[in-house]
């Protein structure tokens, strides 16, 4: 397994540079992609050799795909100085920053990781809460960490559409969790705190279904019915198991179909 002092020097020549530098853990940055990790550190200064790389919590529901890189996900990591990554309740009275930490067997699956992570949703989710920032000020605590999580998938907003859609696909019924993403019709950072929360605003998606969804490729008409968008090729939507013949599986209320058609006039590629 490769230490904290080893990844940080891979980080490093990849670009990454050193921003944070604090007693116990060090921040690198991407400028490019402003991908945020840290590496863990001892006081004295020597390495740390267990679970030593620490990446944003918005990938805890992505540990699957982490972990088929060649690294090893572990558990949340709390420390006060990750600045950037959001806040939970941990043994004290106040919320306090936190992470996902990594162990790290090879500078190939270092590689592989951060190729996952920098082509991945995560720098956008951060995006959105940061652009948010005004909005989710005013909000009591706990609200903003639903609303937070809202955007992440998970959280209250992830269990209402768990249990409308009997934790299947509203699509296809598949129901492995690990490959479902709790959706929002009407995306986050266009919708009110009310609707980042509405369980009529989301829809329970696989994941190929989701990413299609979410960049305009697919819709659905008010009776359930998918719509491809004439930008989304043949030779594409087929192996990811797209065609005209899927529908949602339940009639929608009027509060989902007054979402979908915001979906269909604002983000579905027509």
């Amino acid at each position: 397994m490769l230490n904290s002092h080893q990844i940080a020097a891979e980080l490093q020549k990849l670009g990454f540079v050193l921003d944070k530098d604090n007693a116990r853990i060090k921040g690198l940055l991407h400028p490019a992609t402003q991908t945020r990790v840290y590496v863990k550190t001892s006081a004295a200064g020597h390495p740390v050799s267990k679970a030593p790389l620490v990446i944003h919590p918005d990938n805890l529901n992505r540990c699957q795909d982490i972990d088929a890189t060649g690294v090893r996900s572990g558990e949340k990591f709390h420390n006060s100085n990750l600045t950037g990554y959001p806040k939970t309740l941990h043994t004290g009275a106040n919320p306090i920053t936190h992470g996902l930490d990594i162990d790290v067997p090879t500078t190939a699956a270092l590689q592989q990781l951060l190729t996952l992570l920098m082509g991945t949703e995560s720098n956008d989710i951060y995006g959105d809460i940061q652009a948010a920032d005004q909005q989710l000020d005013g909000l009591d605590e706990t609200t903003r960490e639903q609303v937070i999580d809202a955007r992440r998938g998970q959280g209250i907003f992830r269990a209402e559409l768990e249990k409308a859609w009997d934790t299947r696909c509203c699509v296809t019924g598949v129901k492995q969790s690990a490959l479902l993403r709790a959706s929002h019709i009407k995306p986050w950072r266009y919708s009110s705190n009310r609707e980042r929360l509405d369980p009529n605003n989301g829809l329970l998606l696989m994941a190929s279904l989701d990413a299609a969804f979410d960049a305009g490729l697919i819709s659905f008409r008010d009776d359930g019915a998918i719509q491809l968008s004439p930008q989304l090729k043949p030779a594409d939507a087929l192996p990811a198991g797209i065609h005209n013949d899927l529908a949602i599986s339940k009639p929608l209320s009027s509060a989902q179909q007054h979402f979908l058609q915001y979906h269909r006039d604002h983000i579905f590629r027509n």
